[in-house]
């Protein structure tokens, strides 16, 4: 047995994995899945960064940032927030 940490999507056959844990939406109807959570995401920065760069105090402000997100979810350029959410 084997661990293969890999951020790629590709159908489990083509990987020849028997199990997968993956964090996405199921797209193939002919996978079993069961939900084990969910996944909180947010914004975070190094204190080394932010020593060096302001603080963002509102999301739009993030786009004068240097930024790095997955995007397996959903579309790369697009962020989605929740008023109030987050600390």
């Amino acid at each position: 047995m084997y661990v293969l940490l890999t951020d790629r999507c590709e159908p489990l056959a083509e990987q020849r994995l028997d199990v997968a844990f993956r964090f996405a939406n199921l797209h193939d109807q002919n996978l079993t899945a069961m939900r084990l959570g969910y996944v909180q995401r947010g914004v975070v920065g190094a204190p080394r960064y932010f020593s060096q760069h302001a603080v963002p105090g509102h999301p739009r402000e993030l786009s004068r940032h240097n930024c790095l997100h997955y995007t397996h979810f959903f579309r790369g350029d697009e962020w989605t927030f929740q008023e109030g959410a987050g600390s």
